[in-house]
């Protein structure tokens, strides 16, 4: 995982560590290149999360958040989050954008997420928002209560 992603894991973990039912696990997927970052469990429900960061919002107000090729999701990634949700299975990309802003973009995605935009991404976003307001959130949407 890039030095970026492992800061994003870590805000992430501690931020959720204060919901003791809540299950993280940082997965290294050296046999399946596209399987996500992250691997949660709440109340019996499981779900995967891609981490991606990025150092800002661009300034183009329509330019794509994850425009560096090393950001976008990868053909693997996208097959994987395709197959998966057509299993049933949940999965979804946390954008960490700084150290404070964050979206949580569902899976069903996967294909346009590279060229989205912040106000796109923000309006289709399950959750986004500074830390305060969006980590409530990833926790509704890890136990079923937001789709």
């Amino acid at each position: 995982m890039k030095k970026e992603e492992s800061n994003l894991w870590t805000r992430v973990k501690n931020h959720t560590a204060i919901h003791e039912t809540v299950r993280l696990e940082r997965v290294e997927a050296l046999i399946n290149p596209g399987m996500p970052d992250v691997h949660c469990l709440l109340h019996g429900r499981t779900s995967w999360i891609e981490l991606k960061q990025v150092a800002s919002i661009p300034e183009k107000k329509y330019g794509a958040v994850l425009a560096k090729a090393h950001q976008k999701l990868s053909q693997d990634q996208k097959n994987w989050h395709m197959d998966y949700r057509r299993c049933g299975g949940r999965v979804a990309t946390l954008i960490g954008i700084g150290s404070y802003h964050y979206a949580l973009v569902d899976g069903r995605f996967s294909d346009t997420i590279n060229d989205m935009s912040w106000p796109l991404m923000s309006s289709i976003a399950l959750a986004s928002g500074d830390r305060y307001e969006f980590f409530p959130r990833i926790l509704e949407w890890l136990d079923g209560r937001i789709n």
